[in-house]
């Protein structure tokens, strides 16, 4: 979404204080419209990030992050998955990151609207969030599954060091 220049370096500069922004700004609300990279940074993706540690992973989990038109399914399908093997499962929705399934109708993962394909700094957040997801359930087992969007950012080297990697292609 296009704006003039001075508003966009305005909204920059606002969004390097969003810790302090978070602090005042409710938590719930009805739908979170991803606008561009500044939103990767916005008080409820903050918020977000700091409740990852509610989340138990178990013994074994799986995170999958595709995109576009791609399901849990067709992942399943494709890699020949049974998720009944898996104590948890978790889908990576960008900014905000991982999320357990039970949890995908709950703000602000199932209010939120995110264009396709995702920004860089879009999936920088989600990323992130994974890693955190990984180190604070570190005795879990971890399978990371993702697609070509996400293979390609540079935080996927430091995943891979961290849990089983592995790569789908879907049609």
């Amino acid at each position: 979404m296009p704006c003039a220049p001075p508003l966009l370096s305005g909204l920059k500069k606002v969004s390097e204080h969003a810790e302090l922004l978070e602090k005042y700004d409710v938590s719930t609300k009805r739908s979170f419209f991803y606008l561009g990279e500044t939103s990767a940074r916005r008080p409820e993706v903050l918020r977000y990030a700091r409740r990852l540690s509610r989340f138990e992973a178990g013994r074994r989990a799986l995170v999958v992050a595709i995109s576009g038109t791609a399901t849990l399914e067709g992942v399943c399908e494709a890699l020949k998955l049974n998720l009944r093997e898996f104590d948890s499962v978790f889908l990576v929705k960008p900014p905000f990151g991982p999320y357990p399934l039970e949890l995908q109708g709950t703000y602000p993962i199932g209010q939120s609207e995110v264009p396709t394909p995702m920004d860089y700094e879009g999936l920088t957040a989600a990323l992130e969030n994974v890693l955190k997801l990984l180190e604070m359930n570190d005795g879990a087992e971890f399978v990371f599954v993702c697609d070509g969007t996400w293979e390609k950012h540079p935080l996927i080297r430091k995943i891979k060091t961290k849990c089983l990697f592995v790569p789908v292609t879907l049609e």
